[in-house]
């Protein structure tokens, strides 16, 4: 959720933002970012969860492998303009966090059953 909703705060058209579940976020039906996570558990607690996030925002896409051109995008090639790396990384962190942080609250209250 957080990807999307950085992503959505950085384009023209939110709308074009979307979530293919489980793991992929798509920019105008194209992917644009990835995400997997690691999780080590036991039965009544999180060992540890490592996040991985991969978003694509000023590759070009003519670089992708010739099988992914029709199925991919970049951020820059959506938006027709050069991505601060920092500012757009500044942007998810935060929206991570807060993210995070929902989830906890609800976790804390009950809301969320698991």
């Amino acid at each position: 959720m957080a990807v999307a909703e950085t992503l959505a705060a950085s384009v023209h058209d939110p709308a074009a933002v979307s979530i293919k579940w489980p793991n992929d976020v798509l920019l105008g039906g194209r992917k644009t970012s990835g995400i997997l996570m690691e999780l080590q558990a036991e039965a009544s607690r999180v060992a540890f969860a490592v996040l991985g996030i991969g978003v694509n925002l000023n590759v070009d896409p003519r670089t992708f492998p010739v099988e992914f051109r029709g199925a991919a995008t970049s951020l820059s090639a959506f938006e027709g303009r050069r991505v601060d790396r920092v500012a757009f990384a500044r942007l998810l962190y935060g929206t991570l966090e807060a993210t995070i942080d929902a989830l906890y609250e609800r976790c804390l209250w009950g809301n969320v059953r698991g």
